[in-house]
Order: C-alpha cells, then structure tokens, then sequence
C-alpha cells in the first residue's frame, strides 16, 4: 500500500534520514520505534508532504507521491495525527473536529463520521462545546485521533501517541488505535518511544537509529532477542 525507497531527507544542510525503505501493507499496523531524534517523525512528514525529500521515492497504491503537494496527499488518503497534538485551543472541540472533514474525500460524510469519532471517544460528547486548549492531555489525544478519522484514513499516520500521557492512559490509548486498525480497518502507521507497548499491538516493527532502519522484523522476533533489545532499543 505504502512503499518507501532509499529515502533521504534533512533540514538545511543537515541530513536526518539516510536511505530509509520501509513498507507499510494494508490493513496492517505498523510500528516505527526508536529513541528521540533518531529520524522517525521526519520519515511520516516527508510521508506527508510537509517536509520535501532530497533523494528517494515513496508509493500510495502505485502512485508516487514524493513529488506531489501535502493538500493532494492528504486527499488521496493519507493522514497524520501530528506530534503534540497541534489542536486550535480556541475553538470547540467540535469545530476542531469538523476541521478534519475539510478534504473532499470526506466532506460529505462528515457527521456520519463525527457520530463514529464519538462512539470511538464517548468522553469527548460532554466536551463538544469546550474550548480545546481547555481539556487534559488525554481528550486532546482524542481530538485529535478524531479530527484524523473524520478524514477517512485509508492510512493513519501517528506520531509520538504517548507524548505527555500517563502509562495507563497511554495504554488506553493504543488500545483504541489497535480498535481503530482491526474492527474499522484503517491500516496504521505508529511511530512511538513506548517500546514495549508498540511491540504488543503492532503486526510489524521498523527500528531506527540515527536516521536508518537498523532492525525490522516481527515483533515477536524482536521482543525475544535479548542482543537487539540492548543494542537498539535499550531495553
């Protein structure tokens, strides 16, 4: 569904990503983990279209994308749940929400979508009218998983799940993207610190290091390996 190919990618003159290949298959969830600023959240911009790649080539469904515009990647199914949220605090959680349905993919179906984002995140129907900035960290996760969905993802792309969330609710949470992957069958991207957590639900596991792959396997596989547990994820 998703191809990446000798991905290359920086910020001025500084090179973050060097040779990445990465392949993400439908209906399938897809973990990338790896320490702070080892490349994975500019591998899902560059996916995205916000940050221009210098070398490589990336593929949705055969089409390649890496030359074309965010607005028409995002219309074409790909969708990103940025890192820390990135919410309009001022506006109502609704109107955050509706803000997801802009696209004209999704436009027409926008409050079919919104009674499923509710049904998904049933805290957020008493929150409708409150100011976004105003809520916990956790509803603001939720928002903006929500403000994604109301998108149509054919692939969910989110980064740093956990950021700011307790253990508990962070468990909560990839409960619900496991739910959001399996029962509605939105193929997922997930890039994540949280280790141990990623390797449960994920049916596949990219490891990055210093802006390249440096393990990929099953998770089982991985979470067996006491030599791969040390050398790249610390654990």
């Amino acid at each position: 569904m998703l191809q990446i190919n000798n991905l290359q990618a920086g910020y001025g003159e500084v090179q973050v990503l060097w040779d990445v290949n990465l392949t993400v298959n439908s209906g399938k969830l897809i973990a990338l983990i790896g320490a702070n600023a080892a490349g994975k959240s500019t591998t899902i911009n560059v996916i995205s279209g916000v940050i221009p790649p210098w070398n490589g080539e990336i593929y949705f469904k055969d089409q390649r994308i890496d030359t074309l515009d965010s607005n028409i990647i995002v219309e074409s199914g790909i969708i990103q749940v940025p890192e820390g949220r990135k919410l309009f605090p001022f506006l109502s959680v609704r109107e955050n929400l509706e803000l997801g349905a802009f696209s004209k993919r999704s436009r027409h179906n926008m409050q079919k979508n919104l009674l499923n984002v509710l049904e998904i995140f049933p805290d957020l129907k008493a929150k409708m009218n409150q100011h976004a900035g105003t809520l916990s960290g956790g509803q603001q996760q939720m928002v903006a998983i929500g403000r994604a969905l109301m998108a149509e993802p054919e692939i969910l792309m989110i980064d740093e799940l956990s950021l700011g969330l307790s253990p508990l609710l962070t468990q909560t949470m990839l409960k619900t993207v496991k739910v959001i992957n399996e029962e509605m069958g939105t193929t997922v991207l997930l890039v994540e610190q949280n280790v141990h957590l990623s390797l449960e639900i994920a049916d596949y596991v990219y490891v990055m290091e210093n802006g390249k792959i440096a393990i990929e396997g099953d998770p089982s596989v991985i979470m067996t390996n006491e030599d791969l547990k040390k050398s790249y994820l610390g654990i």
